[in-house]
């Protein structure tokens, strides 16, 4: 503690509501636009093959913000790059205000043999700063089941 009593902490209602805005939305008015940073998020789907297992490319990448779906790209989608065994899902800059949040990225495809749509999932941690950018690659190999 700073010296302060607790009831003066506990009194101070400065704490900025989270948003998100997504692409090119404006901010609310409240806040700057030095207050808001942004969020590229890079996944990288792989085809790899072992003695013992495959993983075959993902067809739709979604980000995923605790329950709420951010963005989502599909392979017929120009942001979409195929390169031989790999295809990266390149999503536009998310703008959000400041603070430390968790991404769920999920990736669909259809099941080989049953034909339902499988999706695999990870999760990760990620911070904002004010009038900063930060970069995020994953690479998610979507192992055949």
């Amino acid at each position: 503690m700073t010296g302060q009593p607790a009831g003066d902490l506990l009194e101070d209602p400065t704490q900025p509501t989270p948003f998100v805005a997504l692409g090119p939305a404006t901010t609310p008015e409240s806040s700057s636009a030095s207050s808001t940073g942004s969020l590229k998020v890079i996944v990288e789907s792989v085809y790899e093959r072992t003695p013992r297992q495959y993983s075959v490319l993902a067809t739709r990448v979604e980000l995923w913000l605790a329950t709420r779906r951010l963005a989502v790209l599909d392979k017929s989608d120009p942001r979409v790059i195929d390169q031989g065994h790999r295809r990266l899902f390149d999503f536009e800059p998310l703008i959000m205000a400041p603070g430390y949040r968790f991404l769920t990225i999920r990736a669909y495809r259809e099941g080989p043999l049953s034909r339902d749509l499988k999706w695999k999932a990870k999760t990760i941690q990620f911070g904002i700063h004010p009038g900063r950018e930060t970069r995020v690659i994953v690479r998610l190999p979507f192992h055949v089941w």
